[in-house]
């Protein structure tokens, strides 16, 4: 049983690779999540580790090339730098929490505040709210909306994409269409 996974591995390199990677994304998510409370994205801290890995790699062989000189993970010489990177990358970078939703919304207000009032009014949130939205936004009914009436929209609609409740919103819960919905605030 022991040998049934090196061998494997051995014989198939690039799931090997793939399987490496997966790993790699797992712990810089982890890294990401707990220890730099997001601060640091998942896909930086992969590709460091990334590089830390080909490093050691190369060390511990004497090679050239960093970790596919190991025949266990042959396959990333054949899976190619960048497409590990591309892939590192794509693994982590669409996920989005409130607080990252609400600072893009804020950036945007001010960008659609045309007039400079610190209020949108209907036609500056033209396409983005319906009018019976608007007005269901409006709670002192002034005919525009403040930063922080805007801001609750937009965490409103980020509850309602969030449909696994677990803080964020991945690719799938924006292809929905509370996911749409909030993607129309924020560009």
């Amino acid at each position: 049983m022991n040998e049934i996974i090196p061998r494997l591995f051995n014989e198939h390199g690039l799931v090997a690779s793939f399987a490496l990677v997966g790993i790699v994304m797992w712990i810089s998510y982890q890294i990401s999540k707990h220890l730099t409370l997001g601060r640091i994205h998942g896909s930086a801290i992969a590709i460091v580790l990334g590089l830390v890995l080909a490093y050691l790699g190369g060390v511990a062989t004497g090679g050239k090339t960093g970790i596919a000189d190991i025949p266990l993970f042959a396959g990333v010489g054949l899976m190619g730098g960048a497409m590990l990177r591309d892939f590192a990358i794509v693994a982590t970078a669409f996920e989005v929490d409130v607080a990252e939703a609400k600072k893009a919304a804020s950036a945007l207000f001010d960008k659609f505040d045309r007039d400079h009032d610190g209020t949108l009014d209907k036609r500056e949130l033209a396409r983005r709210l319906a009018p019976k939205e608007f007005d269901a936004a409006d709670p002192d009914h002034d005919g525009t909306l403040t930063k922080d009436e805007y801001l609750a929209v937009v965490e409103q609609r980020f509850t309602a994409a969030d449909s696994d409740h677990d803080g964020t919103l991945d690719a799938k819960e924006f292809n929905t269409k509370a996911g749409q919905a909030l993607l129309r605030l924020l560009k």
